[in-house]
């Protein structure tokens, strides 16, 4: 709550634009539930719309999603951590953090095959230098592996189906 107020006289300061940008980023980023989010949201579309903003989308998106997130808006969260791996142009760990934000969130709802397919777009631009770069791409990898093998039980499903069919309905299909 406190650095909200600090940000908010920020804003009420006027000072150079960075100042104010940051700060409107800053909001989100303390953003409690309980706090005026249709506010921040609107504030923080509104940056993003700005063409001088242009180069900060990726930060403003991923901002927005870690509210929407933080707020229960699974969907929103979703959307805005793909527009900010989306304009992450030039920064490579904002596009990978991104990413891997989104993994987690379908690992967590364990859709497996959807973290895999994030987490492997994490790879592509995490940093080795990055600090959990070896439990990142672990995980990564154990996900590989388990996605084999849930498409290949689906198959087995899928042919154990078939094969149950009568041979009217399996010609049919």
């Amino acid at each position: 709550p406190n650095a909200r107020k600090c940000y908010e006289q920020v804003i009420k300061m006027r000072p150079e634009y960075s100042m104010v940008f940051n700060s409107k980023i800053n909001l989100a980023v303390v953003f409690t539930p309980g706090d005026n989010v249709e506010k921040i949201r609107h504030e923080l579309e509104k940056l993003a719309k700005d063409p001088k903003n242009e180069p900060f989308r990726d930060q403003i998106y991923y901002a927005l999603a870690e509210m929407e997130y933080r707020n229960e808006n699974i969907n929103p969260a979703l959307v805005n951590y793909r527009r900010s791996a989306q304009y992450s142009s030039n920064n490579n760990i904002q596009k990978a953090k991104s990413y891997m934000a989104a993994a987690g969130i379908y690992f967590d709802r364990n859709d497996y095959i959807n973290a895999g397919t994030f987490y492997d777009s994490t790879m592509a631009y995490l940093p080795k230098t990055y600090s959990d770069y070896d439990a990142v791409s672990q995980k990564a990898k154990n996900l590989s592996e388990l996605i084999t093998y849930i498409r290949e039980a689906e198959h087995q499903d899928s042919l154990q189906r078939v094969a149950k069919m009568s041979d009217g309905d399996r010609s049919k299909l």
